[in-house]
């Protein structure tokens, strides 16, 4: 079943193109070209109807995914966020003020980036790391 549905484009492709070869035989040889065209036709509306039920399933699934990721993720980082704030300010005597302050808004940030964690997002960011490694 599992290979049936990894392949489920090239058996429907398959299958439609059986379809526009029977379909206009059983039709007789008459208005042979015209059948045909018809059968096409609707084979490929259906094809398009399929194949965007299929598209929009699995940016439903992408997005549920992301939604279940986040708060995990967002979860664990600010764990770790949280020891390397204390580390930082436990050593405020002997460290600059300002690498503490540094520590802090990164972690406000690391935050912020995590809560505003989404499809779009990992798309935008997408599009500039590649804009970045082209231009290096």
């Amino acid at each position: 079943m599992k290979h049936f549905i990894d392949n489920l484009e090239l058996y429907l492709t398959g299958v439609c193109v059986l379809i526009s070869f029977v379909v206009p035989a059983l039709f007789g040889y008459r208005d042979y070209w015209r059948v045909l065209a018809v059968t096409v036709l609707a084979i490929t509306v259906v094809h398009g109807i399929l194949f965007w039920i299929v598209r929009r399933r699995q940016r439903q699934v992408r997005h549920e995914l992301i939604e279940a990721i986040r708060p995990m993720l967002a979860d664990r980082i600010k764990n770790h966020l949280t020891v390397v704030l204390f580390a930082a300010t436990e050593q405020r005597d002997g460290v600059d003020v300002s690498h503490v302050e540094a520590a802090i808004a990164a972690a406000g940030e690391i935050t912020a980036t995590l809560d505003q964690l989404s499809l779009d997002s990992l798309r935008r960011w997408n599009r500039h790391y590649r804009m970045e490694t082209a231009l290096n």
